[in-house]
């Protein structure tokens, strides 16, 4: 499939003029899934949050 920028435009038409827009918000709290507010809402630790510091790798999502 072409990806020219006509094509694009024609395609994503609708996308712009339904003026719809999404924001796509993550962080270490994507990798269990349950929110931003995880780590305040299950009373965790630093201790316990640590691993999802270390395995959050933004290049990979």
């Amino acid at each position: 499939m072409e990806n020219s920028l006509e094509i694009i435009l024609q395609r994503t038409e609708w996308f712009r003029q339904a003026r719809f827009g999404m924001f796509i918000h993550f962080g270490l709290y994507a990798i269990p899934g349950r929110g931003e507010w995880i780590r305040s809402n299950e009373k965790m630790t630093i201790e316990d949050y640590q691993p999802y510091f270390d395995a959050f790798n933004p290049s990979e999502f």
